[in-house]
């Protein structure tokens, strides 16, 4: 959310103009219904930690965090919410992510949560120049709900 001969863990950094545009996309999928992004607060103080959405169509789900809230358990705690979401609200069968190969925390949420890996594969990272290798993780709804009962 290691990438072995692909490169080494490092933090990707974002830019003003990247918050920017990710609003716009968000304020789109909005208006459109195509999808929704949600901030993340952390519950004590209202702070905010980072971001979560989902294109519906697909069932594409994405998530970032800031860097001084990484590795703290909002990765795995705001996907997951949002992988709830969208198997038991919008009624997806089936929900996927792409993780960056150099982002090791991004790709143990996707494990933490029972998501299987498919591969390395060209993604259009909007925020990062476009077409570039990324990691494939997929969920089913059947799988979630195995792993989740209680």
């Amino acid at each position: 959310m290691g990438g072995g001969a692909l490169a080494r863990p490092r933090a990707l950094s974002f830019l003003e103009a990247d918050g920017c545009t990710w609003v716009a996309l968000a304020e789109a999928m909005r208006a459109d219904g195509s999808g929704f992004n949600l901030l993340a607060v952390r519950r004590a103080d209202g702070q905010l930690v980072g971001g979560v959405g989902l294109t519906i169509a697909t069932g594409e789900i994405g998530y970032w965090l800031g860097r001084p809230h990484q590795g703290a358990g909002y990765g795995t705690e705001v996907a997951g919410a949002l992988v709830r979401a969208a198997f038991e609200i919008v009624g997806l069968d089936i929900v996927f992510a792409f993780t960056d190969p150099a982002n090791d925390r991004s790709r143990r949420v996707l494990d933490k949560l029972g998501f299987a890996y498919g591969g390395l594969r060209e993604h259009d990272f909007a925020l990062r120049g476009g077409l570039r290798p990324a990691h494939h993780y997929d969920l089913t709804a059947a799988r979630w709900r195995d792993l989740n009962r209680g």
